[in-house]
């Protein structure tokens, strides 16, 4: 019986993938930096993206030191450009408010910094919307390690096998099958990513609720 669902922030709740990529691509490119889209899906879910802009970037002459990437993304405000209410996903209200009338509990389990978090509820009318958010930053490690998932059925009062997750990036997916839950993934038109490990696909989050009549 699933007691809990743990939703996913980005390409979940708001469809902000496509924005983010969009951003660190248009960054690079200001900068004189040119690379293919497509590297940057590799970064889709992970908190700690140094790694993986070292790879992405290792042949590339860079007017900035790449071990401060990050840093300098911040201080050029990308992530104020990012506007959630207009990626608000369909059905995101309703799913919650009917999911609360049937007495589940939800939480919010993103790999994100708590103050994007609060500001994409806050843009759309989510302060309230969960029983529990779940920041990336209150761990060592971020998806796929399950620490996240492990922590917030806890803090929920639930076990593991008693919730469902909702997520869109395989390394958000892998987390949540390490974890022991049933994990439903919101299928991704854009980036090809593999979302093979999920129980299973949806298109629109409303759906959530027959799959719950069954399990």
């Amino acid at each position: 019986m699933i007691k809990a669902v743990i939703f996913d922030m980005d390409g979940v709740i708001v469809d902000s993938e496509k924005l983010w990529h969009r951003r660190f691509y248009d960054f690079l490119e200001s900068c004189g930096v040119h690379v293919e889209e497509t590297s940057l899906y590799r970064l889709i879910g992970v908190k700690e993206k140094a790694p993986i802009w070292k790879e992405i970037l290792k042949d590339k002459e860079l007017p900035f030191d790449i071990e401060n990437i990050m840093t300098v993304m911040n201080e050029k405000s990308l992530s104020e450009n990012i506007k959630y209410l207009p990626v608000l996903n369909p059905n995101v209200h309703l799913l919650l408010s009917t999911l609360k009338e049937r007495g589940i509990k939800t939480a919010l389990a993103s790999s994100g910094p708590p103050r994007l978090i609060n500001r994409m509820k806050e843009e759309c009318n989510l302060v309230d919307g969960f029983d529990l958010t779940t920041s990336g930053d209150q761990f060592k490690e971020s998806k796929p390690n399950p620490e996240i998932f492990l922590h917030t059925a806890e803090q929920l009062e639930v076990q593991p096998e008693e919730c469902l997750v909702i997520e869109d990036s395989p390394v958000g997916i892998q987390a949540a099958k390490a974890a022991g839950m049933y994990v439903i993934a919101k299928e991704d038109d854009t980036f090809g990513m593999d979302q093979s490990q999920a129980n299973i696909m949806i298109q629109d989050l409303i759906q959530v609720l027959d799959i719950i009549d069954t399990l």
